[in-house]
């Protein structure tokens, strides 16, 4: 039934792109279906115009994750020489079949499909709105640009956009051996119950399975991870286990499983594990992190409520308990509860959180005090102007009607207004069949759903109905408060000619509901900051500083915060950037930038924050170093930012502070860390 439903709404699309969406909702869970709503940003009279045939935008737990499609028609009567998508905060994407020398002609259409790399799953929130625009530019360089928003529906399973976050483990880390010179049976090591030596405090924690010709020498290890910040209701989606070798031993293959230990290690925490594996690797690199990724069981054994414990073991002797060859050391040596970034194992762990799904509210109304009605048929039509009292998407509409005859199909649009009356330009539109309306002159209450929706701002829009099959007594009526309307946001409006002129018909009003769905604005919180201050640093001309950052959640960067003030009257800008980085240190292009006139910053030398909002919202991965990038190109020694900063010790360990004296190479600055607070959702 669903996948009839979705047949209907794609069929405009390419048979390929049906097949795919089609073999999409057969094998791959969890398909997210987002309706198409759409509102155009031109005038009548204009002549070089596009528009969607169809629009849809896919999630799936299969491959590909997400997948976009669209069908673009040329409605105006020029050839397009240029067309560029751009869904929701996607870079905008050129359609490389539409170029000058293969335009696309009028009245004929183009496919458009988008999956990973060229669009991202994790930016699209089942239940939100967002939205998708093309540019047309015609053979002739006049361009035309329509918008369209879309409401995520979800199928089988919604959930908020993914978070990452990085548990670090405790202090508790350490490991148990069995090491006794009487142990030279394997079994007699292997399968006791206790250790001969326990270790929790020293930072070398040992894996290791080893035979020295006469007795055998096992290790085992556990970790404790914090995990109580996940929330009891999240949809745990990957886990990765990462250690930080110092020493690799031959053909070292190790092991993750659970851990039954106790808070303190004893040697009677030997054989506390139990169960199968949640996964293994036989890739080891020294002095870096090397990853285990948990499978299904060790994603499920998370512990979201307190500690998760994890058992380490040697995976081909000591897990599958075969005996190791003489004098060959199995396994790996690596940092244990020592503090600092890049030395102690971390779990990171991506969830999502499941939502409800948004129900239809309704927003603008007059349904009470209906006295009369008007009829609407062939060249009359009527309308009701409304003015919401906030943005919101817009769904459906429910109005009071009832026929003469059998007017066939009544269509209603939503239009935006001109001097309070409807300006021609439908920004969606439904039908339903008049033929069925109750010839009941008291009307009933119809509920018409628009598939194609749009999202309204807080100005004035009209709703227009006309039946134009329809002629004397084959009419749709619509019932009206004609003497003592009170609604204020608009009224009902008149035309005999098609809707080219309109008549305000105040102060009379139509009965009607618009309903929809809340725009989810999401909370900006704070990320990664430093927050102490007992120094500054200059930064004028080629003379620049920066700040490595790492986040610890995947999120959306809004802003930037710093305390700054200027010496002298520096000319130009203040320019704040993010870029990536390598080793450490920023490199290649801005991802983002914002500025700021330098001689706007405050001369008090006890400086001021200032926020830097940037104009396209970026997304930080966790676990990945970024800087943040300070200049002020126009000033010199006497006219320059000063910027705060913290020099006594190290009070940010996933980053610190860069320079660079001549624009170009950058160095770090010992212990030294900026201020900053980098802020998102």
């Amino acid at each position: 039934m669903i996948a009839m439903k979705l047949w209907k709404s794609i069929k405009s699309i390419s048979s390929l792109i049906a097949v795919i969406i089609l073999i999409a909702i057969t094998v791959a869970g969890g398909l997210l279906v987002f309706a198409l709503m759409t509102s155009t940003l031109t005038n009548s009279n204009q002549r070089t115009q596009v528009s969607f045939e169809s629009l849809s935008l896919y999630r799936s737990t299969g491959e590909p994750e997400v997948l976009f499609a669209a069908t673009i028609k040329n409605t105006g009567n020029r050839p397009i020489k240029q067309l560029t998508v751009k869904v929701h905060d996607e870079p905008d994407y050129p359609v490389p079949s539409v170029n000058a020398s293969m335009p696309l002609e009028t009245g004929r259409t183009v496919g458009v499909t988008l999956t990973p790399p060229k669009i991202h799953s994790e930016r699209y929130v089942v239940g939100n709105a967002y939205s998708v625009t093309v540019k047309a530019e015609a053979v002739d360089g006049s361009t035309f640009s329509t918008v369209a928003s879309v409401k995520c529906l979800g199928v089988g399973g919604p959930s908020v956009g993914q978070k990452t976050i990085t548990c670090y483990s405790t202090a508790k880390d350490g490991y148990v051996e069995r090491a006794v010179v009487d142990d030279t049976e394997w079994d007699w090591a292997h399968n006791n119950v206790t250790g001969s030596w326990a270790e929790d405090v020293n930072t070398p924690i040992y894996t290791e399975a080893f035979f020295d010709g006469v007795s055998y020498r096992i290790m085992r290890s556990f970790l404790c991870f914090d995990t109580s910040e996940i929330p009891d209701n999240a949809l745990i989606k990957s886990v990765t286990l990462g250690l930080s070798p110092t020493n690799v031993m031959e053909n070292a293959n190790v092991s993750a499983q659970r851990g039954t230990q106790a808070d303190v290690l004893t040697l009677d925490d030997y054989d506390s594990f139990e169960g199968n594996e949640y996964g293994h690797s036989t890739s080891w690199i020294p002095d870096q992190y090397n990853a285990i990724n948990f499978n299904a069981l060790g994603i499920s054994e998370i512990n979201e409520t307190g500690i998760t414990k994890i058992c380490i073991r040697e995976y081909d002797h000591d897990f599958f308990d075969v005996a190791p060859q003489s004098n060959v050391e199995f396994g790996i040596t690596y940092c244990g509860n020592e503090d600092g970034e890049g030395y102690q194992p971390k779990l990171v762990i991506t969830y999502t959180l499941p939502v409800t799904p948004q129900t239809e509210e309704m927003f603008e109304h007059y349904n009470v005090g209906d006295d009369t009605d008007a009829l609407f048929y062939a060249n009359t039509w009527l309308s009701q102007t409304f003015t919401p009292s906030k943005k919101h998407t817009i769904t459906s509409l429910r109005l009071k009607l009832f026929r003469e005859g059998l007017p066939h199909d009544l269509t209603v649009s939503i239009q935006a207004t001109s001097e309070g009356v409807p300006n021609g330009e439908d920004l969606c539109v439904a039908e339903i069949d008049g033929d069925t309306l109750t010839e009941d002159a008291e009307g009933e209450w119809y509920k018409i759903t628009f598939e194609n929706r749009v999202v309204l701002d807080v100005v004035q829009y009209a709703v227009v109905c006309r039946a134009l099959e329809g002629v004397e007594f084959n009419a749709v009526l619509w019932r009206e408060n004609q003497t003592e309307s009170s609604y204020i946001g608009g009224s009902k409006v008149y035309s005999d000619d098609s809707g080219d002129t309109w008549e305000i018909m105040e102060p009379e009003d139509f009965m009607f509901e618009e309903w929809g769905y809340e725009l989810i604005v999401p909370t900006e919180e704070k990320f990664e900051s430093q927050e102490e201050i007992d120094d500054e640093a200059e930064i004028r001309s080629v003379w620049w500083f920066g700040q490595t950052f790492t986040p610890q959640i995947t999120h959306k960067l809004t802003k930037v915060i710093l305390k700054l003030y200027c010496l002298g009257e520096p000319e130009g800008d203040f320019i704040v950037s993010i870029r990536e980085t390598e080793e450490g240190l920023p490199i290649g292009d801005d991802l983002v930038s914002k500025s700021m006139l330098a001689m706007d910053i405050t001369d008090n030398p006890e400086g001021a924050f200032y926020e830097f909002v940037f104009n396209t919202q970026i997304t930080l991965e966790a676990d990945t170093k970024y800087a943040i990038v300070m200049k002020c190109p126009e000033g010199d020694d006497l006219n320059l930012i000063n910027v705060f900063l913290f020099a006594s010790y190290d009070t940010y360990p996933r980053g610190q502070m860069v320079e660079t004296v001549d624009g170009v190479n950058w160095g770090f600055e010992e212990v030294a860390d900026l201020y900053f607070s980098e802020r998102g959702y």
